[in-house]
């Protein structure tokens, strides 16, 4: 599920990317046509390298940003080292066995959590609940981890972040 403001974020910087190229292919094909440069030049009084170099600067910053939204979009994979290999388990399968988790603790109300994969490849699952006591936390956070070893094999701590509500 993507949040509302990664979603405006994204369409926001596919269009301004493919504005980006769509201008700097025209100004770059403006550089190669000399009917089409000369009437520009007319109106400009004379700048035709000035086209050539911003077509190239704009078809750049566009590939940097065509790079930019492919990595947004790239999926998290935590890697677990086993006896003989590694497997990968993408972020998605972590946020169902999660979802699953809260809907059984808390059948009455929906839980917002979202799942972070630090650098060091150290899990936290944030959670927004109501106030619940401070034995119930810690037993859903052992819960939790014994979820995560028993069907992902991940056996590193993790963090549990929770903001209570209400």
């Amino acid at each position: 599920m993507m949040r509302k403001e990664l979603f405006f974020f994204s369409v926001f910087h596919l269009l301004i990317t493919l504005l980006l190229l769509v201008g700097g292919g025209c100004c770059f094909a403006l550089a190669g046509s000399e009917k089409l440069q000369a009437f520009i030049v007319y109106h400009l009084s004379g700048r035709g390298p000035f086209f050539r170099q911003l077509g190239c600067g704009l078809l750049v910053l566009g590939l940097c940003l065509v790079v930019a939204l492919y990595r947004l979009y790239c999926g998290q994979y935590y890697t677990l080292k086993m006896s003989a290999s590694k497997i990968r388990i993408e972020e998605a399968i972590i946020r169902d066995y999660v979802a699953k988790y809260w809907k059984e603790e808390f059948p009455q109300d929906t839980i917002e959590f979202n799942i972070v994969m630090h650098r060091a490849k150290t899990l936290e699952i944030i959670a927004k609940i109501f106030p619940i006591e401070e034995a119930r936390l810690h037993r859903i956070q052992n819960e939790l981890g014994v979820l995560l070893a028993r069907k992902l094999g991940y056996e590193k701590e993790f963090l549990l972040t929770v903001e209570r509500i209400g």
